[in-house]
């Protein structure tokens, strides 16, 4: 009888070992699958983090091309402001009779 309770003693013993590796695997599986989990929703808010950077370069972008269109604009304000005093400039020369000025050009007062 002494026999017969070593080799269940080796058998508990055995199984033993067993469940403790399968619980030692089981405990590495599930944390493998929590780190994932886990990893997943921290991926998708870097994600939007970047899709956030990449929108605000965007707009970046087009406020600076918006910017050099008004100074563009502004300049060429300031172009036709200059034509029209010249143009207004040489009216009054040829009403004057003032020939001696170029045209195209501002006759300087006298």
């Amino acid at each position: 009888m002494r026999r017969h309770w070593r080799l269940n003693d080796r058998v508990v013993g055995l199984a033993g070992s067993i469940g403790l590796l399968l619980s030692a695997a089981t405990f590495e599986l599930l944390e493998a699958e929590l780190v994932v989990f886990l990893h997943l929703p921290h991926l998708l808010l870097h994600l939007q983090q970047l899709e956030v950077q990449l929108f605000d370069r965007a707009v970046e972008l087009a406020d600076l091309l918006l910017e050099r269109g008004h100074a563009r604009v502004a300049r060429l304000g300031e172009l036709d402001r200059a034509l029209v005093a010249l143009a207004a400039e040489n009216a009054r020369q040829a009403d004057l009779g003032d020939f001696n000025a170029q045209p195209g050009t501002v006759a300087r007062m006298r």
